[in-house]
């Protein structure tokens, strides 16, 4: 569970968000559970079973919590496009981690970017890769990289 209370932004003045991640190979049981009609119902029961036990560990936000979300693989599936709705890049025991780079430097004109550019990956991976190729390209094309706040 993560806490987000420090990171400004994240949430209005008096409140927080809380991430709780439920680690594990899920995806043929939501696709299962979707493909039965049964996803929305099976969603609000794995959130009421996590609020119960976060509510358990902290008993002072008890009916305070506001909003409940829950992505399952079928969720990355349907925003990333990912392969079986992986957030991050699974990597094989015995296997080094690899970095591959954004630009390609035989190949004029040619950025990468994606989820699985680092191990061990996921969409904050994605973002920096994303970043770091348009910096790329600004470089090559001479324009100007700037930030948005």
């Amino acid at each position: 569970m993560y806490n987000y209370a420090n990171v400004p932004g994240y949430s209005p003045k008096g409140k927080t968000a809380l991430t709780v991640l439920l680690a594990g190979d899920t995806y043929d049981y939501w696709k299962k559970i979707m493909e039965q009609g049964c996803y929305a119902a099976e969603k609000k029961k794995l959130a009421d079973m996590v609020s119960a036990a976060i509510v358990k560990k902290i008993p002072r936000i008890e009916g305070k919590i506001e909003v409940l979300d829950v992505a399952t693989p079928l969720t990355y599936e349907r925003y990333c496009g990912t392969w079986k709705g992986s957030w991050m890049t699974m990597i094989p025991k015995n296997s080094k981690m690899e970095a591959y780079p954004c630009k390609v430097d035989h190949i004029e004109n040619c950025y990468f970017a994606g989820q699985r550019m680092y191990s061990v990956g996921g969409l904050p991976v994605a973002a920096l890769t994303g970043r770091t190729a348009v910096q790329h390209l600004c470089r090559d094309t001479e324009a100007i990289f700037q930030e948005q706040e």
